[in-house]
């Protein structure tokens, strides 16, 4: 309908402006109503990608610099509202495999050069795959154990995930007093007594 009287306003316009000889006077009567209707279009598209768009919320299990602990730090990034489940899950065990020093009172749990073979996810049963580093570059038995503690809590605190397997290429079921054969849950081992 608005397409139907702006058509038709122009066309008045035209008419009128021809008849008077104005044709100038048209062209800046016109520009405006043009102005108007692409502005509603561009606040449309505005609205259309604000609603595309998602805040993701996780949590990095990371070990305290001063004690034996972990603890969970939030982070929120945007992301598009159809990623996948599988991607989500993907970009939080690499930034936990990649923190740094961006927070200056934990450190990142994982050995060096711990690096993300596969993941897999069957009924909300998460299973990660990692390189030997993980476990020959633990420093100590309770150093792998806190490891294992903070890459499955940071992925069981994500919708979806239920309890983790944690595998490593070329392992066998047990690595430093840890049963990797088994799915596991939230880990309180190295949590600060209350």
């Amino acid at each position: 309908m608005k397409k139907f009287i702006l058509i038709t306003m122009i066309a008045a316009m035209a008419i009128t402006g021809v008849a008077c000889g104005e044709k100038k006077e048209e062209a800046k009567e016109t520009q405006p109503i043009v102005a108007e209707e692409t502005s509603e279009k561009i606040e449309e598209n505005v609205a259309e990608e604000v609603e595309t768009e998602k805040e993701f919320e996780y949590l990095l299990y990371l070990k305290s610099k001063e004690y034996k602990e972990i603890t969970g730090e939030r982070f929120v990034v945007q992301v598009p509202s159809d990623t996948e489940a599988m991607k989500l899950y993907d970009y939080v065990i690499k930034h936990l495999l990649s923190f740094g020093d961006e927070l200056d009172y934990v450190v990142n749990p994982i050995p060096e050069n711990t690096e993300l073979k596969n993941m897999e996810i069957e009924d909300s049963k998460l299973t990660l795959t990692f390189s030997k580093e993980l476990s020959k570059n633990a420093k100590s038995e309770d150093d792998f154990k806190m490891a294992i503690g903070a890459i499955v809590n940071t992925m069981v605190a994500i919708d979806g995930v239920e309890s983790v397997k944690i595998k490593i290429e070329g392992e066998e079921s047990t690595v430093k007093g840890v049963e990797l054969d088994e799915f596991k849950t939230f880990d309180t081992t190295f949590f600060p007594d209350k």
